[in-house]
């Protein structure tokens, strides 16, 4: 009820050891309850922001993946109120509206098979026509596939900040809203995709749907891609949630494709929410709360507890 956030830790210490002490026996609470249903967590560490962690999980295949992500989540903060903690994975908690925040990156590769459909020894970049195709076609949605990866208000609080802003790509480019990692010599099995649009807040359900119908598109139209890097052409990516709702809802390919049932219904919630957030901003602004301070406390009464 906007009360303040108290983090378990406070500073700038990424990787910090000395950081991630006051917090290991959460993480290795974590890292071996995960494992007990399925969940391999690869790395654990500290992070840029107050009482911000890093874990990554392993990869698995097609919709395990995202069930793993969705396990991963409700187990974190399970675990964490059992040590009489709070975990959330809304994306702006402290620290004002704008700025740093939680990311929810999600890594992927293509495979037919049990070979990659992605990794190209003989291409000068280690990447396959399928997988160009696939990129340009997730590039081609980017705008509309916002609002499955930023779902909430406080998710656009990081565009600019290790978030994308436009729809563009890089090789090992974490300015990029795509960063691509490919090596013509390297094993087939360590090319991969890094869509660094969404938040932590987002369902990793929604964002491989999106993903699935997006590049499928790129490889049925065999779309090109433009130049890595900072590309003038590339097309900017909403930076609030209502134009990233309108944007979903301009893209008629991945509306029809997720069907109308659904998009009516998610826009349906997220306007809801919008509405729901402005009152309760003005109400707490009444109170003498700046509008910085309300807005992210409205956030956080909404957000906090079950994101």
């Amino acid at each position: 009820e906007g009360e303040p956030v108290d983090p378990l830790f406070k500073g700038v210490d990424i990787f910090a050891t000395l950081q991630f002490v006051k917090a290991e026996a959460l993480g290795y609470a974590i890292a071996e309850g995960l494992l007990d249903v399925g969940v391999d967590v690869k790395t654990l560490n500290c992070e840029y922001g107050a009482g911000q962690l890093e874990i990554t999980i392993a990869p698995q295949r097609g919709l395990a993946a995202a069930d793993a992500a969705a396990t991963f989540k409700t187990a974190v903060k399970e675990i964490a109120a059992r040590q009489g903690l709070r975990a959330t994975f809304a994306s702006k908690p402290m620290g004002g509206v704008k700025g740093v925040g939680n990311g929810g990156h999600l890594n992927f590769s293509l495979w037919e098979g049990e070979k990659s459909a992605q990794h190209d020894p003989k291409d000068a970049d280690g990447l396959s026509r399928t997988a160009r195709h696939f990129l340009a076609g997730v590039l081609a949605h980017a705008p509309g596939l916002e609002a499955l990866a930023a779902p909430t208000p406080a998710c656009y609080a990081r565009h600019g900040n290790w978030a994308p802003t436009k729809a563009d790509y890089g090789f090992d480019d974490r300015m990029r809203c795509v960063r691509v990692k490919a090596d013509p010599d390297a094993a087939s099995d360590t090319s991969y995709f890094e869509y660094r649009a969404p938040s932590s807040a987002a369902n990793a359900h929604l964002v491989m749907a999106g993903l699935a119908i997006a590049g499928a598109d790129g490889i049925a139209r065999e779309l090109e891609l433009g130049p890595p890097g900072e590309d003038p052409a590339a097309a900017a990516i909403p930076t609030t949630l209502p134009d990233a709702l309108a944007a979903l809802r301009a893209d008629s390919l991945l509306a029809d494709a997720l069907g109308e049932d659904f998009v009516s219904w998610f826009l349906l919630v997220k306007n809801g929410e919008l509405a729901w957030l402005e009152k309760r901003t003005g109400e707490l602004e009444a109170t003498g709360l700046d509008d910085a301070a309300a807005t992210q406390a409205a956030w956080n009464e909404m957000y906090f507890e079950y994101v």
